[in-house]
């Protein structure tokens, strides 16, 4: 069949996929399709009945301020006192008193619609105040520029007014008003009703959440939810109202004019809309799960253990750490694995014990080799039949008078004792800078004012320890063939200093230096220094420190060399700052 080319773990994901999660999936996704829909829907009724209740809301305030104005429009005495002719400011007093005492003008502003009345004329002798005010001091007025262009005799006219002083001192810029002709008995007046902004904006206030109500003209939204009820904004324009994927709207017909109330909303989302039929929606899942999970519990339990306990044993085997697995484990496929892997790890246990053994034999044999190479380079270094014959110098100088000589000779065998001495092969940076200038004072006296040098020590450098003779062999090298050939002779100028990681050795003198040729030739001996070359070499001084350093530090120090003719040498050596002294301790 060609389901035995496929791994165990691929199986069991094709049986998950056709008889869980396909079936699950399709089957949820189509619940969860039809319940969103429904839930949707659902709010879609809700909101055409909040776009309903506000839309009545708002056409009975307005009917009730139309209500008003058709009143005042009808009313013979308003008319009489807005077109009689007064003698005198007193007389127009005296029949103003009389008329508002007499009128319910007044007691429109106890109706919750109504914020304020403004009869607008040009009749001369109506000094302006509550409820008239002559033409003039409207006449630049935005609802009265609009009066102007209206042909109707009656219409609303929501605008914005900043330069308005009464409103201004009211804190009021937002304006919805209902602006008439007084023209039914023959007049030229304009009426103004303002309707209460705060009373027309709480119609916004509604108990869904999520939802955005507004009501517009066709260019700007003149009431709107979760704004500021005072009047003080500017109206925003439609097109920054940014409508959500639900939407519902209905037409509102006001005096002169058509407005749109719109309720919009965010749909609801796939689990938002299972709020409350979770228990139903887990079911579904439950029986999608139920029967298939059987199946796979079946098939999975015949090889799971074992494969968990190879697995257990593979990573073991990871770490390094090769054990068989014990027990019996079937003849099926994971049983033969089992057993091969079994076989796998005892035939590596021989491999291992057999090369480890081979590698600590072939170790044992280096150690013992680079021990043996050490004590031959420490051996061609330590010439004890020099101290007798250089007492023997010395006290002969004294025997003839010659104290300068002898005294020479004494602190130069003083010097050859102490750097050949060998219990230790570390000493501490400050005893082989004393070395080396006990080394220098000496070639001081035999070269007079033809040599001039210093030796410099880091103060935190001093107790740290290097091999011996990792900085003299190179000093008296400079010595013997950089300042000797010169008749003005030079200056030798050895700084030590260190890091956290390496000590750094310079060495730096101006005497005979070295043609480029030469300069690469000693370049590769310090790269490539091998002992078979000691024996075949003239001057094994140099050769001979650089492969102990080489030994001591595994390959770890490094050397810099740079020369010109007749203008010096620069030697700049970089040794690891612990390996050395670790090498010691043990």
């Amino acid at each position: 069949m060609c389901l035995d080319n496929f791994k165990i773990r691929t199986k069991l994901i094709i049986i998950y996929i056709i008889c869980v999660l396909l079936p699950m999936v399709v089957t949820d996704f189509l619940f969860v399709q039809m319940v969103t829909q429904n839930v949707n829907k659902e709010e879609c009724r809700n909101m055409e009945n909040v776009v309903e209740r506000v839309s009545n809301e708002l056409t009975v305030k307005i009917n009730n301020v139309a209500a008003i104005s058709d009143y005042l429009y009808m009313n013979e005495r308003l008319n009489e006192f807005i077109e009689h002719t007064y003698s005198s400011p007193i007389e127009y007093y005296e029949a103003f008193e009389r008329f508002i005492e007499d009128s319910v003008i007044r007691y429109y502003y106890t109706t919750e619609s109504v914020y304020n009345i403004q009869i607008c004329t040009d009749n001369p002798g109506i000094i302006s105040g509550a409820y008239f005010c002559s033409r003039d001091e409207v006449m630049d007025s935005v609802w009265y520029q609009k009066y102007l262009q209206n042909e109707e005799r009656i219409f609303v006219f929501a605008y914005y007014e900043e330069n308005n002083a009464y409103e201004q001192a009211a804190n009021r810029i937002r304006h919805i008003s209902l602006i008439r002709k007084m023209d039914n008995f023959g007049g030229d007046a304009v009426m103004k009703i303002d309707f209460d902004y705060e009373t027309f904006a709480e119609i916004m206030d509604y108990e869904m959440m999520d939802v955005d109500v507004y009501v517009s003209d066709g260019q700007k939204i003149i009431l709107q939810s979760g704004l500021e009820k005072d009047g003080r904004g500017k109206y925003l324009p439609l097109r920054d109202v940014k409508k959500k994927e639900l939407v519902v709207s209905e037409n509102v017909e006001v005096v002169g004019d058509m407005w749109e109330v719109t309720l919009t909303k965010d749909k609801y989302g796939a689990w938002r809309a299972l709020e409350g039929r979770t228990d139903t929606f887990a079911i579904l899942i439950l029986i999608n799960l139920i029967l298939p999970s059987v199946l796979i519990v079946m098939v999975n339990r015949s090889f799971k253990k074992r494969i968990m306990l190879t697995e257990e044993y593979i990573n073991k085997a990871k770490q390094e750490q090769f054990e068989v697995i014990p027990g019996s484990h079937g003849g099926d496929e994971i049983g033969n694995l089992i057993q091969s892997f079994n076989l796998m790890v005892l035939k590596i246990k021989e491999l291992i014990e057999v090369v480890y053994k081979k590698d600590a034999e072939q170790k044992d044999m280096m150690i013992a080799r680079n021990r043996a190479e050490i004590e031959g380079l420490k051996r061609q270094i330590n010439p004890h039949f020099m101290y007798n014959t250089l007492e023997s110098i010395r006290m002969h100088s004294l025997v003839k008078g010659e104290r300068e000589t002898a005294e020479l000779m004494g602190r130069f065998s003083f010097l050859l004792r102490q750097v050949t001495h060998w219990p230790e092969d570390f000493v501490e940076v400050e005893v082989e800078a004393s070395a080396v200038e006990f080394y220098l004072g000496i070639q001081k006296s035999r070269f007079g004012k033809r040599l001039e040098y210093t030796v410099y020590t880091q103060e935190e450098t001093k107790k740290l320890k290097i091999p011996k003779f990792s900085i003299l062999t190179f000093v008296e090298n400079s010595c013997i063939h950089g300042i000797e050939p010169l008749i003005e002779g030079g200056s030798i100028n050895v700084n030590v200093t260190s890091d956290e990681a390496y000590i750094y050795v310079e060495i730096i003198d101006s005497g005979k230096g070295m043609e480029e040729a030469e300069l690469e030739q000693l370049r590769h001996r310090i790269e490539y220094a091998m002992l078979e070359e000691l024996e075949s070499s003239e001057s094994i001084g140099i050769l001979n420190t650089v492969i102990r350093l080489k030994m001591y530090f595994n390959d770890k120090v490094e050397f810099e060399v740079d020369s010109r003719r007749d203008q010096g040498t620069e030697l700049f050596i970089k040794l690891p700052r612990t390996e050395g002294v670790e090498k010691e301790k043990c």
